[in-house]
């Protein structure tokens, strides 16, 4: 098997790399954002310039940069502290992990992206297999193998396997697997030489997938790119006290009169115009707000129970649970060690207008332990977050640990400061601070990263504009886009111009499943008139029961095994569908 996986690894990257692109635009239906195969997001490289359009076409951008950093020790109890981030550089190289001594040789030929569509990847399967097709370079280029001859990974970006034989093969049929509407992917990893260098590596092979849809119906899904990171573990070494996050430069319209927030129920940061108005910027008086949302970070590390959502703060760190439902995933729904964290700690840096000089522990991070430091929501110099003022030492008002920076009223349970209560809420409009250029960083952890294993962290990045003006008029908005994209995110996307209009979009809110957890017996309801098909499937996709419904039924399924089932109802073009766990 391995001479064949050499063979049709041979054969596709003879075609991978006579077209490279290495910076690319992902649309949505009202956002558009710079892609670069080095890993800096929404900045176009080189140009110094923001690459985050807002609304599409308007000239207009609320992101200047944004980048992904990971970081972790080298033994549980502390040790060797190793990290890789990008912000306006990036500290990976193009490529997958292979033999060291081919980077030098290797690295180059990676240094590019594949953009591919879902109308591409329809048009290759209506006609791969007709007469005098030639699939085009972005799917017969794709890459799903990697080089075994030069240690590389047999299976890397992921793909639709047709014939089922385990080799990308799109002459026949196979094709990338993307998410969205559009995607864009590449491949790095943290080998380089100044890594080596400075004894610096972790060994991780990142993809990277940034996609969006076009939704004529929805305009959280139009103001909205979504980010994927994969991360693989592909040498023999643990990392313990792992922590991944997306760093992110928000520049609303202009750098200068920003400020920035965490709203902790829904896992977002979020950043927002200092002033009403926006003088000699672009937005002027009606201001959008720009968020980052965590959908779903790594898989939270093994303990064999199912970790609660509680609102008893002590209740919920005893038992590694969470307070808010957004912070997490798969915690509460019956299943054992299937949890996955979401934000946990969230920090900033700020360069207030006219300030010469940065307070030194909030400068961007230049070693590898200033960079754990901001991943584990410290301060650069190892200090703890502190809930008030600038949240450093020198200038907050209390001694109370706060996992999140500027969290106003979003954390009425007390969750960021573990159950206690500071007595006042804690903003950058209540500091009164100077406004400026901020960065801010949101971060999930932590988790132990073995040998072999993957980790993904999953992000929106969405942005919102009031039809009123004013200072604060596009939060509630943004608030509002970020429960919708939790939904989305839990329910799986549902968008599809060509089957639905926005009337019928709201057939998809009123359905309901209980009990859910169930023991076997469940009913399924709706209000919509009509007889739907009915659909259930196994988590591997595969149909495990069908019939109809026409308002309310009951559904047996006692003789399955226990797990998570995916119930589907569909009618004239339109679908739904909602998860069930089987006890």
């Amino acid at each position: 098997m391995k001479i064949i996986y050499t063979l049709i690894c041979s054969i596709y990257f003879v075609n991978a790399f006579a077209q490279v692109v290495p910076v690319t635009s992902i649309e949505s239906g009202n956002v558009k954002g710079t892609v670069h195969h080095n890993g800096q997001l929404f900045h176009s490289s080189g140009q110094y310039a923001p690459g985050y359009e807002f609304p599409l076409n308007s000239g207009k951008s609320t992101i200047y940069s944004s980048g992904f950093r990971i970081g972790g020790t080298e033994d549980s109890i502390g040790g060797t502290v190793t990290a890789s981030w990008i912000d306006y550089t990036s500290r990976f190289q193009s490529g997958p992990i292979s033999s060291l001594h081919l980077y030098a040789s290797e690295a180059v030929n990676w240094e590019t992206l594949w953009k591919v569509s879902e109308q591409d990847i329809a048009n290759h399967i209506a006609n791969f297999n007709l007469p005098g097709y030639t699939v085009p370079t972005n799917i017969a280029s794709w890459p799903a193998h990697g080089d075994v001859s030069k240690g590389q990974s047999v299976l890397l970006a992921p793909f639709v396997d047709v014939n089922n034989n385990g080799i990308y093969d799109p002459q026949n049929g196979d094709y990338p697997k993307i998410k969205g509407h559009v995607a864009a992917y590449f491949i790095q990893n943290d080998e380089t030489a100044a890594n080596f260098q400075a004894n610096n590596i972790m060994g991780i092979e990142l993809h990277t997938m940034v996609y969006a849809f076009s939704c004529d119906f929805s305009k959280v899904l139009n103001n909205t790119i979504f980010v994927e990171y994969t991360v693989h573990n592909r040498r023999n070494k643990t990392f313990y006290n792992t922590y991944m996050g997306s760093w992110n430069d928000l520049d609303i319209g202009c750098s200068e009169n920003d400020y920035i927030g965490t709203d902790v129920q829904r896992g977002m940061i979020y950043g927002f115009n200092a002033s009403s108005g926006d003088p000699g910027c672009p937005y002027q008086d009606t201001l959008p707000f720009q968020g980052v949302i965590v959908l779903a970070g790594p898989y939270q590390d093994a303990n064999g129970i199912d970790n609660p959502i509680t609102q008893d703060v002590q209740n919920a760190i005893t038992s590694a649970g969470i307070c808010y439902p957004a912070l997490g995933k798969g915690f509460a729904d019956g299943i054992t060690d299937n949890e996955r964290l979401g934000m946990t700690n969230s920090i900033y840096l700020s360069r207030p207008v006219g300030a010469s000089v940065v307070p030194f522990f909030m400068q961007d991070a230049t070693t590898p332990v200033e960079a754990h430091n901001y991943l584990r929501g410290h301060w650069s110099d190892g200090t703890t977050l502190l809930y008030g003022g600038t949240g450093h030492f020198s200038g907050s008002p209390t001694t109370i640990v706060s996992h999140y920076v500027f969290p106003d009223k979003s954390d009425s349970l007390h969750w960021g400061t573990r159950g206690i209560n500071p007595g006042f809420e804690w903003s950058e409009i209540n500091e009164n601070n100077p406004q400026g250029d901020r960065r801010i960083q949101v971060s999930s952890g932590p988790f132990t990263f073995f040998p072999g294993d993957k980790q993904t962290l999953e992000l929106a990045f969405t942005v919102a504009m009031a039809s009123d003006t004013g200072l604060l008029a596009s939060f509630p908005v943004l608030q509002a886009y970020a429960d919708q994209l939790h939904q989305f995110f839990d329910q799986g996307y549902t968008c599809n111009n060509m089957l639905r209009t926005p009337q019928q979009e709201k057939k998809f809110i009123d359905v309901t499943i209980y009990p859910n957890p169930t023991h076997g017996v469940f009913t399924i309801s709706t209000k919509e008139q009509g007889n739907f098909r009915l659909e259930i499937f196994d988590v591997s996709g595969k149909e495990v029961k069908s019939g109809r419904l026409n308002g309310m039924e009951q559904v047996d399924l006692t003789p399955f095994d226990k797990g998570i089932y995916l119930v589907r109802l569909s009618k004239d073009g339109i679908y739904v569908t909602k998860k069930i766990i089987l006890n």
